[in-house]
């Protein structure tokens, strides 16, 4: 099972003042906690669980060159195959 946690819904280390209340009522320290016991859960349970986070992907995807457009597309060849 794959988790793809986004760093504030979260609560991960990476983000700052993880002790002062959200707008919901909770603290980043408490939604970590929760999505950690989750995680314990699912492992109880017998699931493999690879976790990726937000700021992990986003790190590994900008030092890859294949994400990265080397030229900006021409509207032309997106509207008719890049057919001449």
């Amino acid at each position: 099972m794959y988790e793809f946690f986004g760093c504030f819904w979260h609560g991960h280390s990476c983000q700052p003042f993880r002790d002062v209340a959200t707008l919901s009522g909770d603290t980043l320290a408490e939604r970590h906690e929760r999505t950690m016991s989750r995680l314990e859960q699912l492992t109880q349970a017998g699931y493999q669980v690879k976790v990726q986070w937000e700021c992990e992907f986003e790190e590994k995807t900008t030092a890859h060159a294949f994400f990265v457009r080397q030229s900006p597309q021409c509207t032309r060849d997106a509207l008719y195959g890049d057919r001449m």
